[in-house]
């Protein structure tokens, strides 16, 4: 296999992470279509998506599920294209096709050079599908991980984001910080302004949120009911401070009227800050018990207040 251009089929191998290792040029006249993009450590899904060929032409699935490596055909470029697949020594993926024999021939009324045009239009058919499909896949991905009532992300997102941010942020020696907030006595603004009004308060005081972030580095998620939680990275506790008191000041500024509230007649929020200056380990779940320690500090003090610590 040293010299693959005398090998005469169709040879590629993957890692197990589904990226082009080693190929020939036969590989790359199978998959033609792709051909400006087949290079060291390209994905089996963007050659796929370049070729827009029947699926099974370059599936590799069945090794997530240890299952035999499957023996099949399918026809292109007017070839029969019979394919074998091993797996290797560390899960190495082998791909060997060979053009068997010509594809059936095309009926009698039609001509051979419409073949082209028939696989042009089957092409753009497909695109249009592909990108369909991934645009669906998309929205259903974002609509999992977004609160529908404020438009922020939900506790999935949150979740997401926390071990992200955090693996991130220790693998680059970087602070992060989190903002744990409560919107005062909101369930006294329920019982007085009703559910409608409650929904238009909590809308208001995510995007209120949300603006003062860093987005997309920073990210905002309902936590809870009344509850929203922060997560900034590279941030360290004299930033997150200021932000958090930008916070308070901006809610204020929205006047909404909160008759019941025992910490002001309008809507006001408390805000627990917690930072780390060094991430490690699998602590990530620290970060947010410390945020959430400083939340119930600022209640106890009165609400409509900030209370702060640093984890490490």
């Amino acid at each position: 296999m040293d010299d693959l251009s005398t090998f005469n089929k169709s040879f590629a191998l993957f890692d197990a992470e589904y990226r082009l290792l080693d190929w020939n040029d036969d590989f790359v006249q199978e998959f033609a279509d792709a051909t400006d993009i087949i290079a060291l450590g390209v994905k089996v899904k963007d050659i796929y998506a370049a070729c827009l060929l029947p699926e099974r032409a370059l599936d590799l699935s069945w090794t997530a599920h240890g299952e035999v490596p499957p023996v099949f055909e399918y026809i292109n470029n007017r070839l029969t294209i019979s394919v074998e697949q091993d797996v290797g020594v560390g899960g190495t993926i082998l791909r060997i096709a060979k053009g068997a024999c010509p594809a059936a021939p095309l009926h009698p009324s039609m001509a051979e050079n419409s073949t082209e045009l028939l696989r042009s239009a089957a092409l753009q058919m497909s695109a249009s599908v592909l990108k369909q499909r991934d645009q669906e896949a998309s929205r259903l991905n974002e609509l999992a991980r977004k609160d529908q009532q404020t438009g922020v992300g939900n506790r999935l997102f949150f979740d997401e984001q926390l071990m992200k941010n955090w693996q991130q942020c220790q693998s680059a020696q970087q602070p992060l910080s989190m903002l744990y907030v409560t919107v005062d006595y909101f369930n006294s603004y329920m019982d007085l302004y009703g559910n409608t009004q409650g929904d238009s308060c909590l809308k208001m005081v995510a995007a209120t949120i949300r603006a003062y972030l860093n987005v997309p580095r920073d990210s905002i998620a309902r936590y809870g009911p009344e509850e929203f939680a922060c997560l900034m990275p590279k941030t360290d506790l004299v930033s997150a401070k200021r932000i958090a008191e930008a916070l308070l000041s901006a809610i204020r500024a929205l006047a909404i009227p909160h008759a019941k509230s025992k910490a002001s007649s309008i809507v006001s929020i408390s805000v627990g800050v917690a930072s780390t200056e060094q991430t490690h380990g699998d602590s990530a779940e620290a970060l947010v018990v410390a945020a959430e320690q400083q939340v119930y500090l600022a209640k106890r003090d009165g609400r409509d207040c900030i209370r702060s610590a640093n984890l490490y």
